[in-house]
């Protein structure tokens, strides 16, 4: 039974003479005493539940704090990232723009692109001749076996 202020007033013994029955008294003070118990356990499970909210809940702002910290840092190195891939156009651009004033280095990167190509495919038609002549090859080694078969077959010595 939960004892209340209102519970606590309406609380009565009988008398016998001018006492109260002992049993009675007893057994009142039994289950107040097992009430405030109880009352002392859910206490002491609610401060250490508080406590244990407390403690989360520092870790948790000292999380945030964490997470705040690394925030700004990620957006400091972005804006750091941002003027440093502008900084690198406006020197590509200057590049871009010394190369169309300069006609002669054009002309030499477009040489060289141009002898870049051919390279590339002269080193295309060799692998195809080397390709070409391993094939002949095997061509010609087939082709003198079976000679060398048909030779054997022959029924005279003499024409080996």
């Amino acid at each position: 039974m939960d004892y209340t202020k209102e519970s606590l007033e309406r609380v009565s013994f009988q008398t016998r003479g001018k006492w109260y029955l002992a049993e009675q008294v007893d057994a009142f003070l039994d289950e107040l005493s097992d009430s405030v118990e109880r009352d002392a356990q859910t206490t002491s499970q609610w401060r250490r539940e508080r406590d244990d909210l407390r403690k989360e809940k520092e870790r948790l702002q000292q999380e945030r704090d964490a997470l705040r910290q690394e925030n700004a840092r990620l957006k400091k190195e972005r804006e750091e990232a941002r003027a440093g891939e502008q900084a690198a156009l406006t020197q590509l651009q200057a590049v871009q723009e010394k190369l169309a004033a300069s006609p002669g280095e054009e002309r030499r990167r477009r040489v060289c692109q141009d002898l870049e190509q051919e390279r590339d495919q002269l080193i295309s038609d060799i692998k195809a001749l080397r390709s070409y002549r391993e094939t002949c090859r095997k061509a010609v080694e087939e082709d003198a076996r079976a000679l060398l078969r048909q030779v054997e077959r022959l029924p005279s010595e003499k024409l080996l």
